[in-house]
């Protein structure tokens, strides 16, 4: 067990029943009426029914999520409980199972719910998103909500869930551990999320002629996968076979290249048997697409950006989201490179594995879903 006094963080390394009793007993000594939010590891899933118990019995309001794997003190470990206040006056939902034709009528019904003082209204909230990953559409989502509430709110999110990429529970509050929905923070912050990724375009664009959802059909006509290992090898001479396809797949991940020159990323994540190739992430039809290298130095130049971002801010507290499948590629070495460099700015870094990122990067100023980034996220 550790807890950091500066960020306010307390890491659990053994999240038994007796630690979480005796932190949740504490918790409105050192913060009042703070909501606690929960970032649980995968691996302690079993724990959350006795967090939620302890939270239960000392009446302290809880909200979380879980994940691949936790940043703890700049570290990627695999195990245990990142537990941090939030501010009083955060107002969460967990919603019901999204559909599609629902999931922003949900969401948009809650924030219309929410009482407005006049104060409240002079500065914006961050609307902080946590996502089950095992929904396809979280960026379609995001463009419906952003067509219904526009700059009313600032925005962030995450993807939450097992590395496996299987449906399971995944969100959580006091009463409820759920998965196929969505977890919404309303944080007093106008700041949103900020992300950064650093990956380097090249000369050459393919189109995305068939693609469906988070599937992508054909590119230039032929079969995703086929083309797909041809520009590999073409241009990082790597034969991709099916069966090295998953060894591989993570550190040549597509981007998408937006009509303002960003790149969005999408990490291919399987195939089917008539080659085509699912992303994480949805890949609108006709898209223009690119094959990305990413070369550790300028992943890098992108996190000096984000830490330069959250100097400028004046952050006192501050969460952060590390795309899993950034991780790995980069590696444990890699990794504590950039959380290192983001230490400089933060101070310790506490936060999440993610399976999906949103957030703004500073070309846009409405909210994306990502992937290959990370997300700082004010939280106090």
């Amino acid at each position: 067990m550790g807890a950091d006094e500066e960020t306010g963080c307390v890491f659990l390394a053994n999240p038994c029943k007796r630690v979480l009793s005796m932190e949740a007993g504490n918790w409105r000594q050192k913060y009042g009426n703070m909501p606690m939010l929960a970032l649980v590891a995968d691996r302690n899933k079993a724990a959350i029914h006795l967090l939620q118990q302890s939270c239960d019995e000392n009446e302290v309001e809880l909200y979380g999520a879980m994940f691949p794997g936790l940043i703890e003190n700049g570290c990627m470990v695999d195990q245990g409980m990142c537990l941090l206040p939030l501010p009083a006056a955060t107002k969460a939902y967990l919603s019901e199972p999204l559909d599609r034709e629902h999931a922003v009528g949900h969401l948009i019904s809650w924030l219309n719910e929410q009482e407005k003082t006049g104060e409240q209204e002079e500065e914006r909230k961050t609307l902080f998103l946590i996502f089950d990953a095992m929904i396809s559409n979280v960026g379609t989502i995001l463009e419906q909500m952003y067509g219904e509430l526009g700059d009313q709110y600032a925005y962030a999110g995450v993807n939450a869930g097992s590395n496996t990429l299987t449906p399971q529970p995944c969100l959580l509050k006091n009463d409820r551990f759920a998965g196929g929905r969505v977890l919404a923070l309303l944080l007093p912050f106008s700041d949103g999320g900020i992300l950064e990724h650093g990956y380097c375009e090249l000369d050459e664009h393919v189109l995305a002629a068939a693609s469906e959802g988070n599937l992508i059909r054909t590119i230039n006509w032929h079969p995703a996968l086929s083309v797909y290992r041809k520009l590999v090898h073409e241009n990082f001479g790597i034969e991709i076979t099916r069966d090295n396809f998953y060894d591989y797949a993570v550190h040549y991940p597509f981007a998408i290249l937006r009509a303002n020159g960003e790149l969005l990323v999408r990490i291919p994540s399987d195939f089917t048997s008539e080659g085509g190739i699912y992303c994480i992430g949805e890949v609108p039809p006709n898209s223009i697409l690119q094959v990305l290298d990413a070369p550790a130095e300028s992943l890098l130049h992108g996190v000096q950006r984000l830490a330069d971002r959250i100097r400028a801010l004046h952050w006192t507290r501050t969460m952060i989201f590390y795309c899993t499948g950034r991780f790995m590629h980069l590696g444990d070495q890699g990794c504590t490179e950039e959380l290192e460099l983001l230490g400089t700015v933060t101070g310790p870094c506490h936060g999440a594995l993610s399976l999906g990122e949103i957030g703004t990067t500073g070309k846009d100023q409405y909210p994306l879903f990502h992937n290959a980034t990370i997300v700082a996220l004010r939280y106090s």
